[in-house]
């Protein structure tokens, strides 16, 4: 007899392309908003019935059910997409927004977990890993100079420094140093700086601090005083700083501040007679 031959058709669905993006760019931090796009593609000779796409989102963020895309429905933790009839060789995209939650940790992994089904009895299972960071921030922090007297500065004079220190990031910052090189045309005051953490560095002629703990929302203000040298006396100058903080995570630089140095006028007075 002759030999029977049986052809199977069936729906066949490649790997999910699941793209993430955070809208604000960089690092994922709490807050931030992330997209996702879904893209899926039947790649057998046979069309899909009951398809469903089935997202479960995560409890560290919360959806915007406004933005799911494709007659999606979010229920309980989960977006569903009830599709139903699939064609052979079509790609269909899905698309949703969620926010980051706060008071998360730094290296928080944020899952979501894509399932697809359909009569066809074929599952497929994937997910999209995202990291949560958090940074300490010293991006709002301040320097400030004046002349000790007020009015015009002059050789010999005092001028007072401070800074303060502010955390406005989302994670404490355990340790970090605020690099203060003294101004040229200056001489630091012995024993003017805030004595936590203080120490003198040869390399930067300058002082450094070496501190700990400073908590998201928490400022600390350093002080310290410098003399202009008398080598200014006469040919005037100006006094400007560069002053800069550094971390493990980060190193920001102060807006450099500047105070002019008058100059005394020399005067030769002949007497003629």
């Amino acid at each position: 007899p002759p030999a029977s031959h049986t052809v199977s058709s069936r729906p066949v669905f490649s790997d999910l392309v699941i793209e993430t993006i955070d809208t604000g760019g960089g690092h994922l931090y709490m807050g931030d908003e992330l997209k996702y796009t879904v893209k899926v593609k039947n790649e057998g000779d046979m069309d899909a019935t009951g398809f469903q796409l089935k997202a479960e989102v995560s409890g560290m963020v919360t959806i915007d059910e406004s933005s799911i895309y494709g007659n999606g429905k979010y229920d309980n933790g989960y977006i569903i997409w009830d599709t139903g009839l699939f064609e052979t060789g079509k790609t269909t995209t899905y698309r949703f927004s969620v926010k980051i939650n706060e008071g998360l940790s730094d290296g928080d992994i944020i899952e979501t977990l894509f399932q697809i089904n359909c009569d066809q009895d074929i599952s497929m299972r994937e997910s999209a890993y995202d990291e949560i960071r958090a940074f300490p921030d010293f991006s709002t922090s301040e320097a400030a100079i004046a002349d000790s007297n007020g009015g015009n500065l002059w050789a010999g004079e005092t001028v007072d420094i401070k800074i303060l220190i502010k955390n406005s990031g989302q994670r404490e910052a355990e340790s970090y140093s605020l690099i203060c090189p003294t101004p040229d045309g200056a001489t630091y005051i012995s024993n003017s700086g805030t004595a936590e953490g203080i120490r003198w560095d040869d390399d930067i002629r300058g002082l450094i601090w070496d501190l700990e703990g400073l908590a998201p929302e928490e400022e600390r203000e350093i002080t310290f005083r410098i003399k202009v040298n008398n080598d200014l006396y006469y040919r005037g100058g100006t006094i400007i700083t560069d002053f800069k903080i550094e971390s493990e995570d980060q190193e920001y630089v102060f807006e450099p501040q500047s105070l002019k140095v008058d100059r005394y006028i020399y005067m030769t007075i002949v007497a003629m007679g």
